[in-house]
């Protein structure tokens, strides 16, 4: 049986302090001049709404999937892309010596993140079948439990 980390049990999921007009986790294109946009927002904008970084871009999306999936908002994470999100799930989930299980081909940065953090990767390799690759799902629940988990 998979158990959960006790010590996460009543921990508390980060929440926004406000939304804000403006987005400064998406200003990294360097090639963009910037100069008119500080003149324009001069008087608009204090220097504490400038250290935040406010969610503009995934609220919507994130409320209409929640909707979508019949799911509380609560429920629904979202990241910049494949690596954070990996990288989130293995450091907030895996303790040091937990085991991380995957199928082998995968995305190689599930290893990658594992050996950063330190727990046990492990990869189930799928099998051929008539030129294709192909996931049994009791095979692998089996190997889980039979080769991985005793450890």
């Amino acid at each position: 049986m998979v158990a959960f980390r006790q010590e996460l049990k009543d921990w508390e999921p980060y929440k926004l302090e406000r939304i804000l007009p403006h987005d400064l986790g998406n200003n990294e294109n360097r090639f963009i001049d910037w100069t008119e946009l500080l003149e324009r927002v001069e008087d608009r904008i204090s220097v504490s709404d400038l250290l935040y970084y406010g969610d503009n871009c995934y609220r919507e999306v994130t409320e209409k999937y929640a909707a979508y999936a019949g799911v509380d908002i609560s429920q629904i994470t979202v990241g910049v892309g494949s690596d954070f999100l990996i990288h989130m799930i293995v450091t907030t989930f895996l303790g040091k010596d937990d085991v991380f299980l995957t199928i082998d081909p995968d995305f190689f940065m599930y290893q990658f993140y594992n050996q950063l953090h330190g727990s046990r990767f492990e990869a189930y390799p799928l099998e051929w079948r008539a030129a294709s690759l192909h996931l049994s799902a009791e095979k692998l629940l089996t190997y889980a439990e039979d080769d991985i988990l005793p450890i």
